[in-house]
């Protein structure tokens, strides 16, 4: 994967935010993507694409962001699905685990090890794991707790090429921190992290790990 995007890793927990692989997978709708001819050869050269959104509501901040795995989905479900291993592979992830609620819902603790002199960002985040028509999967999470007033995304896994052994990874996040930094320090931050953290999934989607998944 060749990486060409720009941008403090802050909110790299929003990058991160996983879920573990307990609940059963259901079917979600397909992913709504228009990919003209441009950013396709872009994918193609391996350039990760992140783009801001409007977040719902108007208040904090929402960012997609694709690009081409050389693994098939089969494989980068499992990366992206564990969080209880995230710490393993995932850049700056500190610690990362499963919990439950009180009512025995599983749920993904995660903390972020952040450069001096920020503190560390912990979350804690409730989860859905989806199948995607089309041979493709989608874990979306939902905030609970931790250093954010809200925190929403999706991890997309999708068959990529003719014969889908490649993986069009999509991320989106919303999310508004509680900690007060410029929106410009957050975006250049998703926007220098991102193609790290795509670096990674594709890695340990290759590596035999995976396997023991």
């Amino acid at each position: 994967m060749v990486v060409r995007s720009s941008g403090l890793g802050f909110l790299l927990a929003l990058v991160a935010t996983g879920a573990a692989a307990d609940p059963p997978l259901r079917l979600g709708a397909p992913a709504a993507l228009a990919l003209d001819d441009g950013s396709q050869a872009r994918l193609e050269a391996g350039e990760i694409l992140v783009e801001e959104l409007e977040p719902t509501g108007g208040s904090g901040l929402a960012t997609r962001a694709l690009g081409v795995v050389a693994a098939p989905p089969a494989r980068v479900w499992p990366v992206v699905r564990d969080c209880h291993r995230f710490a393993e592979f995932m850049p700056r992830m500190k610690r990362s685990e499963r919990r439950r609620t009180q009512d025995g819902q599983p749920t993904c603790f995660l903390v972020v090890d952040l450069p001096f002199p920020l503190a560390d960002v912990k979350s804690e985040v409730g989860y859905v794991l989806e199948r995607v028509p089309g041979e493709g999967f989608r874990r979306r999470w939902f905030h609970l707790s931790g250093d954010y007033h809200h925190n929403s995304g999706s991890w997309t896994a999708l068959p990529w090429g003719a014969e889908g052994s490649r993986t069009l990874l999509v991320y989106h996040s919303e999310a508004r921190p509680k900690r007060a930094l410029p929106d410009f320090v957050i975006r250049s931050a998703r926007r220098r992290q991102l193609p790290q953290t795509f670096q990674a999934i594709e890695a340990r989607a290759q590596s035999a790990e995976v396997s023991a998944e």
